[in-house]
């Protein structure tokens, strides 16, 4: 359970699990590095990160414009109405309210 999530000290650390290791991404949302694990082999550490992690969606939307598209087929509308909606199913079942909600 999620309680008062804004206010709590989280772990902040997105760790993906395979068969042959593990990647450690530090900062998910916005990575300053990442770390790769294969087996018993010494770990990897990648902190040459590129952009404050919107600069794909920034470049997506440029080419998108510059092409005279409305939206990038790769994340149309649809898509990000659907991960919206999803959001806020997600915030009311969880009773999390914005101020911005009430207006």
């Amino acid at each position: 359970m999620i309680s008062e999530y804004p206010y709590h000290q989280t772990y902040q650390t997105l760790h993906i699990f395979g068969e042959l290791g593990s990647i450690s991404v530090n900062k998910f949302w916005h990575a300053d590095s990442a770390t790769l694990k294969v087996n018993e082999k010494e770990p990897v550490v990648f902190t040459e990160m590129e952009g404050n992690g919107y600069n794909y969606e920034a470049v997506a939307t440029m080419e998108a414009i510059r092409a005279g598209d409305k939206e990038n087929s790769l994340m149309p509308l649809e898509d990000t109405l659907a991960i919206i909606e999803l959001s806020d199913t997600i915030r009311a079942q969880w009773g999390l309210k914005y101020p911005s909600d009430d207006k």
